[in-house]
């Protein structure tokens, strides 16, 4: 069964049980960018289509799902690696917007959605999808070729 992310926040996050000084060096590193900019541009009604209409349990937050995925490939780890990281890792807690007591996911979840997505053959339109926004928010224009890119970038071998 399908539903959003709630929007009711914690008094016990994991940003907000940190010291001020612990905090503010937390929002310096990749996890607060990650939070603000790139968690906000993951549509979770997209992935409705996923769900069962009214059986079975609520879904974990796809926020927090897909962002999983994108950590995951960002950092190039296993899943296990990954779920680990959700577990006992605060800069992921924090780049996830998720609770301390609310982060986990079971290896199981994270496979079935990416199968399903896979399956559905979604994954590619939302990832697009996904990326351009993202290329959007950072400014990026693709459409000019860097040159220190191949096939541009030539060493004296060539």
């Amino acid at each position: 069964m399908f539903r959003e992310k709630r929007g009711q926040k914690s008094l016990f996050s994991a940003s907000t049980l940190l010291p001020e000084k612990k905090r503010r060096r937390l929002e310096r590193t990749w996890a607060w960018p990650f939070r603000t900019a790139t968690l906000p541009l993951i549509d979770e009604s997209l992935f409705r289509h996923l769900y069962h209409e009214d059986n079975g349990r609520p879904n974990k937050p796809v926020q927090t799902v897909i962002g999983l995925l994108l950590l995951k490939e960002m950092w190039d780890l296993t899943d296990e690696e990954t779920l680990f990281n959700l577990d006992f890792n605060l800069a992921y807690q924090v780049a996830l917007d998720v609770d301390p007591d609310e982060a986990h996911c079971c290896q199981k979840t994270l496979h079935n959605f990416r199968a399903k997505l896979m399956a559905s053959e979604a994954d590619a339109l939302v990832f697009r999808s996904l990326t351009d926004r993202i290329l959007a928010a950072l400014g990026v224009d693709i459409g000019k070729p860097r040159l220190d890119s191949p096939p541009f970038c030539r060493t004296s071998r060539d």
